[in-house]
C-alpha cells in the first residue's frame, strides 16, 4: 500500500510541474501570468520540500514588507518565482507558484507611480529653494 501512496504523491507533483510548463509557455505566447497556491494541493507531507528542490533558486530574491512580508525567489526556470507570505509573527501563511516575468507585487501600480512624481517634484523644489543636494 505505501508503493501506491508513493506513487499518487508522485503523480500529484508531475501533474503541477505539467501545470508549471503549460503555465509559462502562455507567459511566453500571450504574456498571462498565473500563480498557483500550494497549500490547497493534497501534496505529501514532504511534497513542498520536493518541488522546491526541483525548481531551484534563481538569480533574484526580494521581499515586500507591509502587514507581514511577502518573499519572492526566482527559481532556476526564468518566469517561474517561488512566493512566500509570512504574517507579523513570522509564521508562514502561505506558499504560491507566480508564473510571470515579474511578480505583480514587484510591480509598483500608477497610484503609487503618480505620489512618487509629486514627491519627487517637491523635495527637488526644496533643494532647489535651500542648496544642495
Amino acid at each position: 500500500m505505501a508503493g501506491h501512496v508513493t506513487s499518487a504523491a508522485e503523480a500529484m507533483i508531475r501533474a503541477l510541474f505539467a501545470e508549471i510548463l503549460a503555465k509559462l509557455e502562455s507567459l511566453l505566447a500571450t504574456g498571462e501570468t498565473n500563480r498557483i497556491d500550494l497549500r490547497r494541493l493534497p501534496l505529501p507531507a514532504d511534497g513542498l520540500h520536493k518541488i522546491r528542490d526541483f525548481l531551484g533558486e534563481g538569480e533574484v530574491h526580494a521581499t515586500v514588507r507591509g502587514v507581514g512580508s511577502c518573499i519572492f525567489q526566482e527559481t532556476r526556470t526564468y518566469g517561474v518565482w517561488w512566493m512566500t507570505q509570512r504574517n507579523t509573527a513570522g509564521d508562514v501563511i502561505g506558499e504560491f507558484i507566480e508564473v510571470a516575468r515579474v511578480p505583480e507585487l514587484l510591480k509598483s501600480g500608477d497610484v503609487e507611480i503618480r505620489d512618487s512624481v509629486e514627491d519627487l517634484r517637491m523635495r527637488l523644489a526644496t533643494v532647489g529653494v535651500h542648496g544642495s543636494i
